[in-house]
């Protein structure tokens, strides 16, 4: 939460003009304030345009069932083909899309899609577990689990290790996905 108030500070005293409403909007979203997190997503799309306001705004759509709103903010992305990262992003965000709307066969198949494209999409690997978990199959739903959280936890070492500014609100998210999946995986646990 500390944070959030830092990137509020910074806010107020222009320090990163542009992006600062971007990285506070994660920042809320990673610390459970998704309509204070998608005021500042819109507004830092309104400010400076970019394919992460995009993507964020589409994942809010998504969260509240609202599959236009999020269709129209991946058309933009998919339409510009941005860096490859991005376009991962917004086929994970399909993917998802896919699952929520209960088109579980065609979500897989975008999740895999990802991993033979990139064996590190540790989103894949998370909707891939969910998948598996919604299918009732635990030990698959396990081994993605598990994956994610080795793929997570060796990406936020490389994040320590060659720190940017520009990594900040990407670390953040991905310490997020670290903790769904040590959850997702402590579920499937058995119990004393």
């Amino acid at each position: 939460k500390h944070a959030v108030v830092q990137l509020e500070q910074g806010l107020d005293q222009m320090i990163w003009p542009g992006q600062s409403h971007l990285y506070l909007g994660l920042a809320q979203t990673a610390f459970g304030q998704p309509e204070k997190a998608e005021i500042n997503y819109q507004i830092s799309l309104n400010d400076r345009p970019s394919f992460e306001a995009h993507l964020a705004l589409a994942e809010s759509a998504l969260n509240k069932r609202n599959f236009s709103v999020a269709e129209s903010h991946l058309e933009v992305v998919r339409n510009c083909r941005p860096v490859l990262g991005f376009i991962h992003q917004e086929n994970f965000l399909r993917g998802l899309m896919l699952v929520r709307q209960g088109r579980l066969d065609s979500a897989r198949e975008v999740f895999l899609q990802l991993l033979r494209e990139d064996p590190n999409q540790h989103r894949a690997l998370l909707g891939l577990g969910y998948l598996e978990t919604l299918q009732d199959h635990p030990k698959g739903a396990k081994a993605f689990y598990k994956k994610a959280v080795e793929v997570i936890d060796s990406q936020i070492a490389d994040f320590h290790n060659n720190p940017t500014e520009e990594s900040a609100a990407f670390l953040v998210r991905l310490k997020q996905n670290r903790l769904v999946a040590g959850k997702a995986l402590n579920s499937l646990e058995p119990r004393p």
